[in-house]
């Protein structure tokens, strides 16, 4: 935890000059670490916490993610959405690209920032009107989201409403409420 706190500190000391000097100024320290947040040297990355394959994993979902991006930048330019969590994305891709969206299926509307996102398998299953990128064996297809809008993360879901105590809210956002 210390390892944590220190490198944190170190990273958001360009930002937040005064908040991590105050941090610093609290921690216990080592007789080799600097006097100051502003004098420490900037954090080196561990090499037994350097993982190539997660690496390349996240190079391939974010170029996924940008192609993606696209068709609902084409979508916002044809007025079906305002913003990404308006909408409801569909992704068809072809067998390497469907495997690579399927090992992060129940993250995928999070990452593509979006209300719900579904995977299915072949490029040729996909809706005519459905951006096609260039460069991967993929398609998507953008449409509004349907449901309600929940109030504290904006999301279009269907289970608006459905909390009497906060109706205004989805299900897993009352749940954090409900918490507080």
């Amino acid at each position: 935890m210390y390892e944590i706190l220190t490198t944190l500190v170190t990273l958001v000391a360009p930002v937040l000059t005064f908040s991590a000097e105050e941090v610093w100024q609290y921690m216990p320290k080592d007789s080799d670490m600097a006097e100051s947040v502003q004098l420490a040297q900037w954090p080196a990355a561990h090499p037994e916490y350097l993982d190539a394959a997660l690496e390349a994993k996240w190079e391939q979902i974010l170029t996924l993610r940008g192609e993606i991006t696209k068709a609902l930048e084409t979508a916002r330019r044809n007025k079906v959405i305002g913003h990404s969590l308006d909408a409801t994305v569909q992704v068809y891709a072809g067998p390497s690209e469907f495997a690579l969206l399927d090992s992060i299926q129940q993250d995928l509307a999070t990452i593509l920032i979006v209300s719900k996102a579904s995977i299915h398998e072949k490029t040729q299953n996909a809706p005519v009107d459905a951006y096609r990128s260039p460069e991967l064996d993929l398609a998507v297809a953008v449409a509004p989201a349907t449901g309600e809008k929940c109030e504290r993360c904006w999301i279009y879901c269907d289970t608006v409403g459905t909390v009497s105590e906060h109706e205004q809210l989805c299900e897993r956002c009352a749940s954090v409420v409900k918490k507080l």
